[in-house]
């Protein structure tokens, strides 16, 4: 397995060979995903292999940037327990917690947002243009790409703000890269989440490895 952390913007692209989900088992519960939703759902999440929009990624609100597949509030209740399946297969107990605390942070960022404004911290002008930006739990997008149910190629994107996975299978064989986890605010001081920070270990590590370097390093 090797891993590049590159700390400015908190990116971890991972190449794996192997790890301890198999491709057979992802496949399958991507597979059981896909069995809970309509035809119409199913042309929204699903795109040929080959189409440019696989290998385009962003962090950015989906406000600010469209993102293709079908749209995680949209889901029936069966779904996103399907989708949830996934991402505890994709991902160790800390990875999917990580990952689920990222989208709820979306919502507490804009409640955050409209007490700054109730306060007469923005203004009108500003707190109408940020409820544009689409964040929230809902607003993240499903997509696979190429046929998952038959042997070769195919891929599973979820993204939406500060969070982007890419999985591509080819015979069996795993790559997640692109694999972007971000956050913000890095640590929730107001409301009820005051305290939180979903990336703690990740910010506090990188931190200190700057700290430990010399100037001219």
């Amino acid at each position: 397995m090797k891993r590049i952390l590159i700390l400015g913007l908190f990116v971890l692209v991972i190449s794996i060979n192997g790890y301890s989900q198999s491709s057979a088992s992802l496949t399958k519960t991507i597979n059981e995903f896909l069995s809970t939703l309509n035809e119409d759902e199913l042309g929204s999440a699903t795109f040929r292999f080959d189409d440019s929009l696989r290998t385009k990624w962003t962090n950015l609100p989906v406000g600010l940037a469209e993102r293709p597949g079908i749209r995680y509030g949209d889901l029936s209740e069966e779904s996103k327990i399907r989708f949830h399946d996934i991402l505890t297969t994709v991902f160790s107990s800390q990875g999917y917690l990580k990952t689920n605390n990222i989208m709820h942070l979306d919502d507490y960022l804009l409640e955050i947002y409209e007490i700054a404004h109730s306060n007469n911290l923005i203004s009108e002008q500003v707190i109408t243009e940020l409820r544009t930006f689409k964040w929230g739990h809902g607003y993240y997008y499903i997509s696979v790409w190429g046929n998952v149910q038959k042997e070769g190629v195919w891929a599973l994107k979820f993204e939406g703000h500060h969070i982007s996975l890419n999985i591509t299978s080819v015979n069996g064989e795993i790559s997640m890269t692109p694999f972007f986890l971000g956050t913000d605010p890095a640590r929730v001081r107001v409301t009820q989440y005051a305290g939180m920070r979903p990336l703690s270990k990740e910010e506090d590590y990188g931190l200190e490895l700057f700290n430990m370097l010399s100037r001219e390093q």
